[in-house]
């Protein structure tokens, strides 16, 4: 896994590093992986499939996460993430016809276990370490505009996102 996973954001232009087939020369990007299927079992499948194909090199894996992130844990949740997530409850919804039905969404556990990164600095990095053993992801792809955000907000983000999150990933 080298030295980890690098972490990046969705709104800056590349979304990953890209990696090249050495047969052909081919500049290929790496999987990204939505964590709203079973994460580990689609990284394994993706691996073996890969392998299956004899490119003689390894895959790469990374990893989609909601990032919201503040200076203490229940300033990420409330009100930001919470308006965040009630929004995104709304559309899921009204939507019906998803391709993924299922209970509905518990904000508790969105935030703590599942796709979304919500807290303090040091919880953030934790989960995303975590994250990235868990599935041998070599990338981290942050998105932390979900639901959008006002600009001065958006930049204190980011600036805790680069400053105090990144540097603790291993």
């Amino acid at each position: 896994m080298g030295s980890g996973a690098p972490a990046r954001s969705g709104g800056t232009g590349r979304l990953a590093p890209h990696t090249t087939d050495s047969s052909t020369s081919t500049r290929r990007p790496p999987v990204i992986l939505a964590a709203n299927l079973d994460p580990v079992r689609v990284a394994e499948d993706y691996r073996a499939k890969f392998a299956s194909y004899g490119h003689g090199r390894e895959s790469r894996v990374g990893a989609a996460w909601h990032v919201n992130v503040g200076k203490t844990s229940q300033g990420a949740r409330e009100p930001r993430y919470r308006a965040c997530f009630d929004l995104m409850t709304q559309r899921g919804n009204r939507a019906q016809s998803t391709p993924f039905p299922g209970p509905p969404l518990d904000f508790d556990h969105v935030t703590t276990h599942g796709p979304a990164m919500v807290g303090s600095p040091a919880e953030v990095a934790d989960r995303l370490n975590r994250a990235a053993e868990m599935l041998a992801a070599d990338t981290h792809l942050v998105s932390p505009t979900m639901g959008g955000c006002p600009a001065g907000e958006f930049a204190d983000l980011v600036e805790l996102i680069v400053a105090e999150v990144i540097p603790q990933l291993k």
